[in-house]
């Protein structure tokens, strides 16, 4: 994970330490407070934490250089959207204040930006059941070693170690030193395991009497009528659900599918996000924000909502979840690497421990279904799923 641009929720002591450090070592820092005056002040504080730190050290940047990367946001939402792939929480340490701020993180912070939080408590674990990418959730504490400021890097169960890593090496920049350990999760209501995390789903227990290939089904057919747990809509990042399969599951399952995306609001390309399913059989209707209102859907886009979808829908527990192809339309995106980016995209996911049973791709017509099942084919014979698997007959 490379990181670029931080985001510090939290323009008090700490976060003017956090943000000082972080430019004076290259980064990209944008610092957050919803209180005008206070974030002024904290602005005028590290520029002087800054021009300190030039005068003190070995040549370097001229000081206005380095705080030209240090830009102001008054919400969370702004903050992230400056597309921050490091952004750390520093407010007040109140647990229904991080699980606020971990909801509003997990629905504009940039796909694969780490979350992490300085809170003392609430679990990682907890927070980042609030979220549909735990793997991206960490503890940051500011600590002393020896009278030298010391990052401590708290995971959870679920926290990739490729996201601890860029932690200590986001300390290393600062000139920290770092230490990692693994937190003791608070046990979480309904919590079958009382360790904080989710009992594992049914597939779990199933995953090797089922071939993975024989998780994968393609076929024809109108996504609108499946009878899954959850369809994916390609969505635009403003989530409004204007014509072709959009239009069709608003008309079949009526507005409040519309007004669930009106209240969710704009979401990241590159996102998903979750409504009931109306009057729809699906139970819910996941968006995938594939591209931008009236504008193209890309690879690293088409990858990265996918996966989200996926990770939703194991999240929720959910057994069936049927995509349909979006290569075509006003997307513009050719359907052979629209099938080789959403195929391999769920077959890493099944790989994985997951509720997931069973990937349906309903295609539209004869052409869609061919580019699905050219490349489901040379999957196969490259091994990719282990074993021989059935496409479904059309």
């Amino acid at each position: 994970m490379s990181i670029r641009t931080i985001a510090v929720l939290g323009a008090g002591a700490e976060g003017r330490v956090f943000a000082a450090a972080a430019l004076v070592a290259g980064y990209r820092v944008v610092l957050e407070d919803f209180r005008a005056d206070f974030l002024r002040d904290a602005i005028s504080a590290v520029r002087r934490a800054v021009e300190e730190t030039a005068l003190q050290g070995p040549p370097a940047p001229p000081p206005e250089q380095i705080t030209s990367r240090l830009c102001a946001a008054r919400t969370v939402e702004d903050a992230c959207r400056e597309g921050a792939e490091l952004i750390l929480d520093l407010m007040t340490d109140e647990p229904e204040l991080k699980l606020e701020i971990f909801t509003l993180l997990d629905k504009f912070a940039f796909p694969g930006a780490i979350c992490a939080t300085s809170a003392a408590s609430i679990s990682i674990a907890e927070l980042g059941a609030m979220t549909y990418r735990p793997e991206l959730c960490v503890g940051l504490r500011l600590a002393q070693r020896d009278a030298r400021p010391m990052l401590e890097v708290l995971r959870s169960r679920h926290t990739l170690d490729s996201a601890v890593a860029a932690c200590c090496e986001f300390a290393q920049r600062l000139g920290w030193e770092s230490a990692v350990r693994a937190e003791s999760a608070l046990p979480q209501p309904g919590s079958a395991t009382g360790t904080g995390e989710s009992a594992p789903g049914r597939s779990a227990i199933i995953v090797a009497a089922m071939g993975l290939a024989d998780k994968i089904v393609l076929q024809q057919g109108d996504i609108t009528d499946m009878d899954v747990d959850a369809i994916v809509n390609a969505a635009n990042n403003d989530l409004q659900l204007g014509g072709g399969v959009a239009g069709a599951i608003r008309r079949k399952g009526g507005d409040s599918i519309q007004r669930e995306c009106d209240e969710i609001g704009s979401i990241p390309i590159g996102g998903a996000a979750i409504t009931g399913g109306g009057k729809l059989k699906s139970r819910h209707v996941i968006h995938a924000a594939t591209m931008a209102l009236g504008g193209q859907t890309t690879a690293g886009a088409l990858r990265a909502s996918t996966a989200h979808c996926l990770r939703i829908a194991h999240e929720r527990g959910l057994r069936t979840i049927a995509f349909p192809a979006v290569g075509t339309g006003i997307a513009g995106f050719p359907l052979s690497e629209c099938a080789a980016i959403m195929l391999h995209e769920v077959a890493d996911h099944l790989r994985a421990a997951t509720s997931l049973e069973t990937v349906y791709f309903v295609l539209f017509d004869d052409r869609a279904l061919r580019a699905f099942q050219s490349e489901f084919a040379a999957m196969k014979a490259r091994g990719e799923f282990g074993e021989a698997g059935a496409i479904a007959p059309l």
